[in-house]
């Protein structure tokens, strides 16, 4: 039951597809013929068929009703194909169809839907109320209704009851079946299937079985393959019938038959059948007659009208879908007429042109341009941006009313422009620009394309650059005319001119701002006499160390001031009117000095006479510097000397015989040395006695000919003519050419010692001359042979020569090749042979029962080639021949020797005699080729027209270059048509495989010439640069070698899109100027010739990036007294350097030597530079008279201080290292600005990104960041170059208006992701902080690169689609869907985000969250606070609609309880710090902060995240003891000092007492100061405007004043201990104290303090990040320039007070412990802490413990409370406690004198001095000193006080 449920759906299916598909629009008039063609239909064609009996009658059954939705326009066909169907329609024996009916009708009128049911149907009540009805309701229903009902609710049965009937059996009834035809036409495009597609479907359809059931009622009974059609033939469409059909006879008498004449059915129309009539069975089609000539009967008939209808048609393409090569495709089907079929027989469409193409690719937005015979009117160019010239083929934008380009005939040539001039001035500052920028803005010029449009009606036609003023001259300002312009004459008269005739040189600017002209417009200007001149001679001398220069010095020196152009101006009335090299004076002689006169300068005679001269008559040189230095002078000055009888000489003849391997120089060194020996003059001194008077070049030998040496005589020099005739010659009168060495090594003589030769006449005879052709194995080709045997054969008629010289035949005899390494193996050519002799003697490769010799293995001694057969007899056979090892062949030797070319007046024939020879035996050569034309099995009939022609073409082709040949098993097959040929060659031996290959390409030229050919060449397009490197500018050749061609087209593709024409097509060739990666792909040629063949080949062109030139150094110091040795080198291509002149050095390691005079400063650029590309790099020398480096580095080289070093990167990077040379003597400051090579070239390929190339782009650019992700997270250059890509790909799509897909945003995404990873939280830290002062030279649009990088993302939906987009990758998040009002939506599970009001507007919004975007973005804020850090993800949120209220939830990341808090809610501020960027809360609210949850709320949207700080314990208690304890201080310190000011001239009379009291005023007033200090700072620090200098200020003197506190301190700590231990006066005096208190007190902190701020403040490190006024902490560590002193002090106080306490116990136990007892011991101890601790420092230990525990409230507090109170301690245990300070400030004490002191003395003194006075006692008894009270008195100052 299923099975058959599913059957009855099948068929319902079936026929919804059906009715669809013939109901789609353009398919409406077949619908209508459809179905009148089924209601037409009669019972003629129906056959009676038996119906399958019923099964037995069912007892019950269950009816299921099928509900089928149709979309339909012609119901009143739908229901009469129903009502023609019989019923039940039985799918199996259990199932059956019994009625299939039409319920309902919908159809949209204005207001909506309105559905009406079919007759005895209708809709209940309820669809009539709740949907409306539009007719009566009668009885609870109605017929009409409304709207479309929900829930897919259909009419119902308008009956009430169900009418159920029983199933009985029925009789068997027959069943009337029907046999209908259909026709399947299918269309197949040719592009996207195989040649063989016929032979498929032939084979597919043989193999399936019939009948096919559809259903019970309906099957396929038979399905027959009748009809192929197939374009790819010479005209046009060709239809062929199948085997067993053909068209009826009249088609074929009225069509175009391709018939074979011998075949009576027609089988064959060129082009469609007419009416569509397709084969029919053959039986139905009788044999056509073959006509007889009648009389033809006009009839003359009234055709129906025509109408010819013009219809436009526009196309939108998709650019997403667009490929370079659609519209060239689109093209292409359009001059492809076969798909302009009949619609019907009254419709039809007779022309289709492409007329407008508009391209959204342009600078303008749209462009549309006009294809080839259409235009616009004139006035759509002028209310339209013109891009194109007269004819207005060319516009920006979309035409007006949508008007599209119409035949040129109907326009007319468009009004020309008007020209206005305008004059552009650039002012460029010269400091800014490099010294050539003239010669750059000149070339830059010439490189530019006019005219230039600017709009529709202005435009830019030509652009000159007429005048340059440069600064750079003695005399100011100068300008100078462009060649071809000039300022008018009077401007030179008024002005002071530097030129001569014309006037376009002027001193400063011209008068009125007047440009050069045209020189047209200036006439020659008349001078102006100039004032009388004086000539003053200067004699320079210059001396070279020879040791430093090259040998050729002098040569250069003389060459280079030839090549000055006199007079050379200094000033207005100064100038150089000729300089003269008179005198040159070289230590390189056998003689010492030698010093030689310019030619033209002479000494005088007397002084050749007083010297040792090495001259003759003139007195031009001497051995030694002359007497009183005089130089040559003119030889007009200097009389001929006469000369001193010199001893008679002698002429020697010496030859000198150079021998020179040739693998070792190159090609043309004959003639560089024979233009050398030119350049010499003569003669040239060996000695005083001896010299060269001549030198000549007469004989030059040269192994590379065909005959071995060749020995050529230069000119003027010849052999005697014996010599030739003794000789093999190769010359005519003259014996000036031998072959071989001559005889006896006799050189060739002046030819006037030879007489000319007088040939000797020969006989009128044959002349056999040989040509010898060596070709080099390397550039062999498998053509090259055939190519060469092609010419030979066809070069008789086409040699001009002298009358009485004729060629009679020319014959290719013998071809040698390389057979092994060491061997070459030769071949006789067909009728050619050696003599036996050479066979028996040589190791033959002949068979063993050949009879001929012509097979060797290496030539003959003799060099002898093969001869005629007839000339040679038959050869013995033998079993093995001798093998003779030849040289190593380093060429393939392709010896064509032209048979006997005989030269003769007239061809004169001997008779010869010919050995018998037996008939050899045939040899077969195959080939096979394929014609682009249907296959016919007529083709293999001998008669037939194809095979005629092509077995013609083979044998002709076979007998001219094989000989006598014949054709065997010529036959065609299908697949196109494949035609295979054996040919039978009748040779002495088997042929080479380069004459079968020229047998091959001549049959192929000549059937090619026929018929279609299609011919792939299995060798590559050729390329004239290989390796390919990007920005190369190639040619890419098609080679069709060894076919003939003749006409042809040619046709270039890429990657199967054809590429544009160019002017730069050079017949087989094409230019691709500046190759880059995106050219690279497969390309192709495809040239079509003859009757339409065609010849392809292709090759793959890949690029690679060009590689780095290195150089060393890169720039570096040098000394003038030194050296330095500079290389160069690249991988794979070749460099050389280049001096700062410009000259090739021709090495790659050079040796610099500083010139002389040499001066500080100097720079010496040299470049190294690829010989075979435009590429450089330059190494920069600075040269010094320093003696010493101040750095000297392997890296950075050598420098002065303030210069900066320059070192390369390493391997794979590009950039380079820089490093400043601090005045330690190191290099400081280093930057890294090396980029990976691989994102150097992707940054270079994101400068030139276009539509098609983004995609490419971003997925190669993920794939190189995962590659390489580790290196480049660790590389802030790297970056930062991929921070600059990400925008170069932003503005691309931006300016292009282009959205990126999805797989492209997801590449983008996962490239920026992988920058924000946990390790590269380094290099951005370096970044961030380095923010102000980019890395690289490439700088950013902003001078933050956090900042520039989360800018990316802020653009990022612009230019990322309208559609909804969800990607997730590992590090970012991006949503973009519809704004719904509310909008709430959770992302990664850690932030919330929603919007309570959105609008109410149906918009996007574009959400990214980072998942550690806390890596890249600092924590800075608008306080600029330093401790801040982002602990949130980052969200990103841009909607289409301006928020004014969102909330966004953040979880905590990285939460921890005890060291951080203060949440705050922030968002990224590109503005802050002057567009440094930072976090601020403006329009930001915190909501709550709880389990680790933060909300916050803001009125717009940008990037928010959280920041949040250290919690560190702040509050009102800790400011309220700060303050209070400071003021309390102050107070204190003041009391201090007006105390010890009243009491200071009592205390200075001991000098403990002073030096004591001295460091007690230090101390108060070091705290006093510091104190005030620290309410500056704090003021400071607190300010809402910062201000940095004044906050280092404050610093400073804190720091400062607050050590001087500790090292006073540690002065009196170190005073007591000296007194402690040196209880005795003397030792140091008191003004020796001083100097030391003061000069640790003071000295040491200013030593601390002026090194902490010079090592950090250069670097913004010396005070803290957020302006707050105390030392850095996290950056440089600057605090422990204090903590680490302070605490030291405290360390050394501790341990003098444990020193100090042991002495005075000591002391105290060593007089009488009994006296004292245990209580007082405690008492004195307590005591001594009391006074000591707080002079000592020791309360700021508590320091430490806020340093370790910053959280510790307590330790805060108790830090605070007792250094806010130092000032009291000080008060009180340094001035209050001393009783002497009571004593002194006691006013009647003060005045009494002797008994009253001492009274008051032993009466008020108590504690210590009681004490102390007890010890000095007990001390003096014991040591028998007696001490008065005035002593005591003295005593107990010095400890006392």
């Amino acid at each position: 039951m299923r099975m058959a449920l599913l059957k009855a759906l099948r068929f319902g299916v079936l026929m919804l597809v059906i009715c669809f598909t013939l109901d789609q629009p353009g398919f409406r008039q077949s619908v209508s013929v459809f179905f009148q063609d089924l209601r037409d239909a009669t019972s003629s064609i129906l056959h009676a068929r038996e119906k399958r009996g019923a099964s037995s009658a069912l007892s019950n059954f269950t009816e299921h009703d099928l509900q089928f939705v149709i979309t339909f326009s012609d119901l009143e066909s739908l229901q009469r194909i129903l009502g023609n169907i019989s019923f039940p329609i039985a799918i199996n024996n259990t199932v059956e169809i019994n009625s299939i009916e039409t319920t309902t009708v919908c159809s949209p009128n204005i207001t909506g839907y309105q559905c009406i049911c079919e007759e005895n149907f209708a809709w209940s009540y309820n669809n009539c109320i709740t949907y409306g009805v539009c007719d009566a309701i009668i009885g609870d229903t109605c017929g009409c209704i409304n709207d479309l009902p929900a829930g897919d609710q259909f009419c119902q049965s308008n009956s009430s009851q169900t009418v159920t009937t029983t199933a009985t059996p029925s009789s068997t009834q027959a069943i009337d079946l029907v046999d209908i035809d259909v026709d399947i036409v299918l269309f197949i495009p040719t592009s996207r299937v195989s040649s063989s597609i016929f032979s498929y479907i032939r084979s597919y359809l043989q193999s399936i079985t019939f009948p096919i059931p559809i259903s019970q009622s309906l099957g396929v009974k038979e399905l027959h393959f009748t009809t192929a059609c197939d374009p790819n033939s010479a005209n046009g469409l060709q239809c062929l019938c199948e085997i067993g059909f053909a068209w009826p006879c009249d088609t074929c008498n009225s069509s175009n038959s391709c018939n074979d004449p011998s075949n009576p059915f027609c089988t064959c129309l060129n082009g469609l059948p007419s009416n569509n009539d397709y084969c029919q069975l053959i039986t139905n089609s009788s044999v056509c007659p073959t006509p007889s000539p009648t009389p033809v009967t006009t009839v003359s008939t009234t055709p129906p009208p025509i109408y010819e209808i013009d219809l436009v048609l526009e196309v939108h393409i998709p650019f997403s879908s667009y490929q370079s090569d659609t519209l060239n495709g689109f093209r292409e089907s359009l001059n492809n007429k076969t798909f302009l079929t009949p619609f019907s027989k009254s419709l039809n469409i007779t022309e289709l042109f492409l007329t407008t193409v508009c391209d959204p690719n342009s600078t303008y937005g749209y462009q549309c341009v006009c294809e080839s015979g259409f235009a616009w009117p004139c006035d759509m160019c002028s209310s339209n941006s013109s891009c194109s010239s007269q004819i207005c083929t060319c516009i920006y934008g979309l035409p007006s009313s949508n008007e599209f380009c119409e035949p040129i005939t109907d326009n007319s040539i468009c009004p020309t422009s008007v020209d206005i001039d305008v004059d552009i001035v650039v002012f460029i500052p010269t400091s800014r620009v490099s010294s050539n920028i003239i010669s750059y803005f000149r070339s830059y010029l010439h490189s530019i394309t006019f005219p230039i449009p600017i709009s529709q009606s202005l435009g830019v036609k030509e652009l000159h650059f007429t005048t340059a003023c440069d600064p750079n001259s003695a005399n100011g300002l100068q300008c100078q005319c462009e060649s071809g312009f000039a300022w008018p004459c009077d401007t030179c008269n008024s002005s002071n001119s530097c030129n001569d005739q014309t006037c376009t040189c002027l001193y400063g600017l011209p008068p009125n701002n007047e440009f050069c002209q045209p020189v047209s417009n200036a006439t020659i200007c008349k001078p102006t006499p100039a004032p009388p001149t004086v000539d003053i001679d200067v004699d320079i001398v210059v001396f070279i160390p020879t040791s430093r220069v090259s040998s050729n010095i002098i040569s250069y020196f003389r060459s280079y001031l030839h090549s000055i152009t006199f007079p050379i101006p200094i000033s207005q009335s100064l100038g150089v009117k000729e300089l003269h090299f008179t005198t040159a004076c070289d230590p390189n002689s056998a003689n010492g000095l030698q010093c030689q006169c310019e030619s033209g300068f002479a000494w005088p005679c007397d002084t050749c006479n007083s010297s040792n001269s090495c001259n003759d008559q003139t007195c031009t040189c001497l051995y030694g510097l002359p007497p009183n230095n005089e130089f040559c002078q003119p030889v007009s000055n200097a009389t001929i000397c006469k000369p001193t009888p010199a001893p008679p000489t002698v002429d020697i003849d010496v030859d000198i015989v150079v021998f020179i391997p040739t693998s070792r120089v190159s090609s043309n060194i004959i003639s560089y040395f024979r233009s050398y020996l030119h350049s010499i003059t003569f003669p040239i001194p060996i000695s005083q006695s001896l010299g060269v008077k001549e030198l000549h070049f007469t004989t030059a030998c040269d192994p590379n000919s065909a005959n071995g040496l060749q020995c050529q005589c230069e000119s003027g020099f010849a052999w005697p003519c014996d010599t030739c005739n003794s000789s093999n010659s190769c010359n005519n009168q003259t014996c000036t050419c031998l072959y071989g060495l001559p005889p006896n090594n006799e050189f060739c003589q002046p030819v006037s010692n030879a007489t000319i030769c007088k040939p000797t006449p020969a006989p009128p005879t044959d002349t056999e001359v040989i040509l010898v052709f060596r070709v080099p194995a390397s550039i062999v080709q498998n053509y090259t042979l055939p190519l060469l045997k092609s010419k030979f054969y066809n070069l008789t008629n086409s040699v001009t020569l002298p009358a009485f010289l004729n060629v009679k035949e020319i014959n290719l005899t013998t071809v040698c090749s390389p057979h092994s390494p060491e061997q070459l193996r030769c071949q006789c050519e067909d009728s050619f042979a050696w003599p036996c002799d050479l066979c028996n003697t040589s190791n033959s490769c002949n068979g063993v029962t050949s009879q001929q010799c012509t097979c060797r293995d290496g030539l003959s001694s003799i060099n002898q080639y093969c001869q005629p057969l007839q000339s040679s007899t038959p050869c013995l056979a033998t079993t093995s021949l001798p093998f003779i090892t030849s040289p190593p062949p380093t060429m393939t030797t392709l010896v064509a020797t032209p048979s006997p070319i005989t030269a003769t007046p007239v061809a004169t024939s001997s008779p010869t005699t010919a050995t018998p020879v037996a008939t050899p035996s045939p040899k077969n050569v195959l080939g096979t080729f394929t014609m682009d034309m249907p296959f016919s099995e007529s083709f293999n009939e001998k008669n037939n027209v194809v095979y005629q022609t092509v077995y013609n073409a083979t044998l002709n082709k076979c007998t001219i270059v094989l000989a006598k040949c014949a054709v065997k098993n010529l036959n065609f097959k299908a697949g196109s048509t494949i035609a295979n040929y054996e040919l039978n060659v009748f040779s002495s031996e088997t042929p080479t495989e380069i004459k079968v290959q020229i047998t091959k390409n001549e049959i192929l030229s000549e059937v090619a010439s026929k018929y279609p050919v299609s011919i792939v060449s299995s060798s590559p397009l050729s390329v004239d640069k290989d390796p390919l490197y990007a920005g190369d500018t190639i040619n890419v050749t098609c080679d069709p070698s060894g076919l003939t061609i003749g006409n042809y087209e040619i046709l270039w593709t890429r990657e199967g899109g054809e590429l544009p024409k160019q002017s730069t097509f050079d017949k087989y060739s094409i230019l691709i100027r500046e190759f880059s990666k995106y050219d690279d792909g497969m390309y192709g040629c495809k040239i079509t010739f003859g009757a339409g063949s065609t010849f392809t080949q292709t090759r793959q062109l890949t690029s690679r990036a060009l590689p780095l030139i290195t150089v060393s150094p890169i720039k570096d110091r040098v000394r003038c007294s030194g050296t330095r040795l500079l290389t160069c080198q690249v991988d794979e291509l070749k460099v050389t350097l280049f001096d700062p002149n410009g000259r090739d050095l021709g090495v790659t390691s050079y040796t610099f030597t500083p010139p002389t005079p040499c001066a500080d400063g100097d720079v010496r650029t040299y470049k190294c530079k690829l010989t075979e590309r435009d590429s450089a790099k330059e190494i920069t020398l600075v040269l010094t008279t320093s003696v010493n480096f101040d750095c000297t580095s392997d890296i950075y080289g050598n420098a002065m201080i303030g210069d900066t070093g320059i070192g390369k990167c390493d391997t794979n990077y590009v950039g380079e290292k820089t490093a400043v040379c601090m005045a330690g003597g190191n290099y400081g400051d280093e930057q890294n600005n090396c980029v990976l090579q691989v994102i150097v070239d992707l940054l270079d390929r994101s400068k030139n990104l276009n539509t098609l190339t983004i995609p490419v782009f971003l997925e190669d650019l993920k794939n190189a960041t995962v590659r390489n992700n580790d290196l480049i997270i660790k590389s802030p250059a790297t970056i930062i170059a991929m921070i600059k890509i990400f925008e170069n790909v932003a503005n691309t799509t931006s300016s292009l208006n282009v959205n990126l897909g999805k797989n492209s945003t997801r590449n983008f995404l996962e490239s920026a992701g992988l920058l924000t990873i946990d390790n590269a939280r380094g290099s951005w830290t370096f970044l961030n902080y380095n923010d102000t002062k980019n890395t690289t030279e490439d700088k950013l649009s902003r001078s933050s690169s956090s900042s520039a990088f989360l800018n990316v993302f802020e653009n990022l939906p612009s230019f990322i689609g309208n559609d909804s987009l969800d990607i997730n990758t590992d590090f970012i998040l991006l949503n973009k869907t519809r704004l719904t009002d509310p909008f709430n939506s959770v992302y990664n599970s850690s932030v919330d985000i929603e919007i309570p009001q959105a609008g109410g507007e149906e918009k996007f919004i574009t959400i990214i969250i980072f998942a550690s975007m806390y890596n890249v973005l600092p924590g800075r804020d608008q306080l600029n606070t330093s401790t801040n850090r982002v602990h949130g993800r980052v969200a990103l949120v841009r909607p289409e609609v301006e928020i004014s209220n969102i909330s966004l939830t953040f979880d905590v990341i990285n939460y921890t309880n005890d060291t951080i808090g203060n949440p705050k809610c922030v968002f990224w501020d590109f503005s802050l710090y002057d567009g440094l960027g930072g976090w601020s809360d403006n329009g930001c609210s915190l909501v709550y902060f709880e389990n680790e949850t933060v909300s916050c709320n803001c009125n717009h949207t940008t990037s928010f995240s959280i920041l949040m700080s250290p919690d560190s314990p702040r509050s009102l208690i800790l400011d309220y003891i700060t303050y209070i304890g400071v003021g309390i201080s102050m107070a204190c310190l003041v009391i201090c000092l007006i105390i010890e000011a009243i009491i200071w001239r009592k205390i200075n009379k001991n000098a403990t007492s002073y030096l004591r009291h001295v460091s007690i005023v230090n101390i108060a007033l070091s705290l006093l100061i510091a104190n005030i200090w620290f309410i500056i700072g704090a003021a400071i620090s607190d300010a809402d405007q910062k201000n940095p200098p004044a906050c280092t200020a404050a610093t400073f003197f804190i720091h400062f004043f607050y050590l001087a506190l500790f090292f006073w301190m540690l002065a009196s700590a170190l005073l007591l201990l000296y007194r402690t231990l040196s209880v005795f006066d003397g030792g140091l005096s008191k003004l020796t104290m001083l100097i030391i208190g003061f000069s640790l007190g003071y000295g040491a902190p200013l030593i601390i303090v002026t090194i902490t701020i010079a090592a950090t403040a250069p670097s913004n490190e010396y005070i803290r990040e957020n302006v707050i006024c105390w030392l850095n902490w996290y950056e440089s560590k600057a605090l422990l320039a204090f903590v680490v002193p302070a605490l030291l002090i405290v360390v050394i106080n501790f341990v003098i007070l444990i020193v100090v306490l042991y002495k005075i116990l000591r002391r105290r136990v060593g007089g009488n412990a009994a006296q004292t007892g245990e209580k007082h011991v405690l008492y004195v101890i307590a005591r001594s802490l009391a006074v000591l601790t707080p002079f000592f420092g020791l309360t700021w230990g508590l320091g430490v413990g806020v340093m370790v525990s910053p959280q510790n409230f307590g330790i805060n507090v108790a830090f605070a409370f007792f250094n806010s109170l130092q000032g009291f301690f000080i008060l009180v245990f340094g001035t209050l406690l001393d009783k002497k300070v009571w004593s002194a400030m006691n006013i009647p004490s003060l005045t009494s004198q002797g008994r009253t002191q001492s009274t008051s003395a032993g009466t008020s003194s108590s504690g210590l001095s009681n004490l102390f006075r007890k010890i000095r006692i007990n001390r003096g008894s014991r040591s028998g000193y007696h001490m008065s009270s005035t002593g005591q008195s003295a005593s107990n100052d010095s400890f006392n006080t």
